[in-house]
């Protein structure tokens, strides 16, 4: 039997439904979980660093962004384009394609990470408490990415959704700051209503915008 591997984020709150995937216990859903905005724990779906002197390039698994802190989605693996020779890719709804029997330059670097998403039709405020960054410009419609420290700590910061109805932002940090971050960020957002989340809510807007 495989090792339960553990999240580094940790909410106190009573789980209504839980399940195993790939050895991690994943909360689907909170009991008396709110609509939102929420913080929803991602730090067991898979990730990849791809560090190559030449990333300017597309296979047909995943095609890299052209601008530096661009975003592409191909199906429901995104990849965000960090500098000239590295990129990071995401596989946000858990599939594994064998990237590193593939690509020697592609490393498995899921669980030395946090990773979080925020999700509401408010996050604009919310992330005016936290971050000296115009993340959501008027008339902006393409997915980006910042890195930026949030709370002193170095971060990606995806903005995957723009739209009035719902916004969708993913947060990751080094592990060994997940659980602090998770505090900080809950803490920043009280006067936003911003609680702790299940996955199914992601996975309605992964699916919906698909």
């Amino acid at each position: 039997m495989a090792e339960l591997r553990t999240s580094p984020i940790k909410f106190n709150l009573e789980p209504l439904t839980v399940e195993e995937i790939d050895s991690w216990k994943v909360v689907k859903e909170y009991k008396n979980q709110n609509q939102g905005p929420l913080l929803i724990d991602l730090s067991h779906r898979p990730s990849w660093d791809f560090q190559n002197k030449d990333v300017s390039f597309n296979k047909p698994e995943f095609s890299i962004p052209a601008d530096m802190n661009g975003i592409t989605r191909q199906g429901n693996l995104f990849v965000s384009r960090m500098n000239q020779t590295q990129v990071q890719l995401w596989s946000f709804d858990g599939k594994t394609p064998p990237l590193e029997s593939l690509y020697p330059f592609c490393t498995d670097i899921t669980d030395g990470q946090a990773v979080m998403a925020l999700m509401g039709n408010n996050l604009d405020l919310v992330f005016e408490s936290m971050l000296p960054l115009e993340m959501f410009k008027p008339g902006e419609t393409c997915m980006q990415l910042f890195q930026a420290p949030l709370f002193h700590i170095p971060c990606q910061i995806l903005v995957l959704d723009r739209s009035e109805k719902m916004k969708v932002v993913i947060i990751s940090c080094p592990r060994g700051y997940g659980k602090d971050m998770a505090k900080a960020i809950l803490k920043s957002a009280i006067p936003h209503g911003l609680t702790p989340g299940g996955e199914n809510a992601f996975e309605r807007w992964l699916n919906s915008a698909g």
